[in-house]
């Protein structure tokens, strides 16, 4: 594929970020050798936060056997930032390629990113895949199948503000003057698309879809969600993550697109519905009016009986607590960076 000879192409690391993919390893780094960029010109990089079940001990052995430039196993306790961080300073080569492991893209998914890049004058290049959820790992090729990958031609490829990490090409020159910060434990990748424009680096997305992000209707808790999170880790950086959540939704920000928001986002509703559901409970209770002193308990409770039958009870009970703990002051954070970044604009 391409107009590149092989013998000319850059050599690009793979980073792969995992934690407790055993059910889908397999069948992710089957994807990574179904690539026809040349596999001598790959390097294999996957870094683990400390998984539990089998992912490392299935990465290796499948790793040993295959024909990459080479691999290296890294298993040391991280967030995403940071393990993809690891991946920055142990990388080969001239380019990138964040691959997700949850991710399975069209095996010319590589030479679609890197001629991309080239040919856009490039620091970073995404392309968008499917998300879908299946009942077993047998349905995954079929769903694969189903994507008609266009004709270099068709592609659409637009500048973009941000982009998702998932299957992302990046450059050495960017990686050397951008890290991600540690504190994002969640969208990382909108604080460093932000932070790379700044340097004055171009991101492009290719408007195709070149894959899929596969969730597993048995295995749907098995990744780190912010209930997995440590409490420091939840909290950790809450202000900024409020802030660049607001820029990554519209950015400008605007009071309808703020109004969007919130509107799109009834989780932050409900958090926000803690403040005042406080006040008129601490006023019942001076006022040893029942009815009021009852709101507090009644708005939590109904939220505890749900998250309990979505997740059961240990993790619906901590996902409760988080609501109080962390969803209040993220609430809070979220409407004073709007109106900030409204007034800002009207500046």
């Amino acid at each position: 594929m391409g107009s590149v000879k092989n013998h000319t192409l850059p050599l690009i690391t793979i980073g792969i970020v995992v934690f407790n993919r055993e059910w889908i390893i397999s069948e992710m780094l089957a994807s990574v050798q179904s690539q026809t960029y040349p596999h001598q010109r790959l390097f294999i990089l996957v870094v683990d936060g400390g998984s539990t079940d089998n992912t490392t001990k299935t990465a290796e052995q499948i790793l040993a056997h295959s024909d990459f430039n080479g691999y290296e196993l890294v298993i040391e306790k991280s967030n995403i930032p940071e393990a993809r961080n690891i991946c920055i300073q142990k990388m080969r080569g001239d380019f990138l390629l964040f691959w997700d492991s949850d991710v399975i893209l069209k095996p010319d998914a590589a030479f679609l990113l890197f001629e991309t890049i080239k040919e856009e004058n490039a620091d970073i290049v995404a392309a968008q895949v499917t998300n879908v959820l299946v009942d077993s790992i047998g349905e995954i090729s079929e769903k694969l199948n189903e994507i008609d990958v266009g004709s270099e031609t068709e592609r659409k490829k637009v500048e973009a503000n941000w982009v998702g990490m998932g299957q992302t090409l990046i450059t050495k020159e960017l990686l050397e003057k951008v890290a991600f910060d540690p504190d994002f434990t969640v969208i990382e990748d909108a604080d460093f698309s932000f932070r790379a424009i700044e340097e004055g680096f171009r991101i492009v997305q290719v408007e195709e879809v070149i894959g899929l992000d596969v969730n597993s209707r048995r295995n749907r808790f098995s990744e780190v969600s912010g209930i997995d999170l440590s409490l420091r880790n939840s909290l950790r950086g809450i202000g900024k993550r409020a802030k660049v959540q607001l820029l990554a939704y519209k950015s400008p920000m605007t009071l309808n697109a703020a109004i969007e928001f919130f509107m799109e986002n009834k989780r932050i509703l409900f958090y926000l519905g803690y403040v005042p559901i406080v006040i008129l409970m601490i006023y019942g209770f001076a006022d040893q009016n029942l009815i009021l002193a009852l709101t507090g308990p009644t708005y939590l409770g109904a939220f505890m009986i749900f998250q309990i039958k979505k997740r059961g009870l240990s993790k619906g009970l901590k996902a409760t607590m988080r609501s109080v703990i962390v969803g209040i002051p993220l609430s809070v954070l979220l409407v004073y960076y709007s109106l900030k970044l409204i007034l800002r604009k009207k500046r």
